[in-house]
């Protein structure tokens, strides 16, 4: 894929299609319902975009195994060559300096369930909110712009969080960083990464910014309990 056939390729694109790549440059990887769910009116409409963003290799795409019965698995898209090239423009970098890398391996990569997880919470919360005019997913950050906003000190660890995102209700807003849990790493993995958010807490109250809120999900009740006697014993 070179720059002049993307420059070309451009012509044919629509905001909406350039706003697909950053999602997916954002995000990693969405289904077609969630893409469905943010920026189209049918699913007829968006199969037939996607199809054609995939056929220019702006969008890349794979099917992860299914139980048998299941029938077809919905296809799952990530960003492709050409739409990492819109990306770096819009951006303002060289391609080469992105920081984005072609993968083949998603359907067997280990972190497959834990991106669909988290993405799929987020993609929810939207379509939860649809119904209220009050409420409404004003923004949605991925685990590196997340990362970077809590990049405060030079002296202490970055946290990384899966993502970050602001919820607008008719109080105000609220922005929230997200750190989901499967209950995979360790009880000292756990706590160790609370520490570094709390560390992170101090420098952002000393430099009164408004209140830093993470939500931490839990898949279960003796998870919760861990995790709130790693915050009471690292407070303490």
């Amino acid at each position: 894929v070179s720059a002049e056939r993307v420059f070309e390729l451009a012509r044919h694109l629509t905001e909406r299609d350039r706003e697909i790549a950053m999602v997916l440059f954002e995000q990693q990887l969405l289904t077609t319902d969630q893409l469905t769910l943010l920026f189209f009116s049918s699913r007829r409409r968006a199969q037939d975009r996607l199809l054609f963003l995939y056929r220019h290799r702006v969008l890349d795409r794979f099917y992860p195994p299914a139980p048998f019965g299941y029938g077809k698995p919905q296809a799952h898209w990530l960003l492709d060559e050409a739409g990492a090239i819109l990306v770096a423009a819009r951006l303002g970098v060289e391609r080469k300096k992105l920081g984005w890398q072609r993968r083949d391996d998603w359907g067997s990569h280990p972190q497959l369930a834990h991106r669909l997880e988290t993405n799929r919470f987020i993609t929810d919360l939207i379509a939860a909110a649809l119904p209220d005019p009050t409420l409404g997913v004003t923004w949605w950050a991925g685990p590196a712009r997340a990362a970077r906003c809590l990049d405060v000190h030079q002296d202490l660890p970055t946290p990384r969080p899966d993502g970050a995102f602001e919820l607008a209700c008719a109080e105000g807003s609220i922005e929230c960083f997200l750190e989901w849990d499967r209950a995979t790493e360790t009880k000292q993995r756990l706590r160790d990464k609370m520490r570094v958010y709390l560390q992170v807490h101090e420098v952002w109250e000393y430099s009164e910014w408004p209140p830093l809120n993470l939500l931490v999900v839990v898949p279960t009740a003796a998870r919760l309990a861990c995790l709130e006697a790693a915050l009471v014993e690292l407070r303490d």
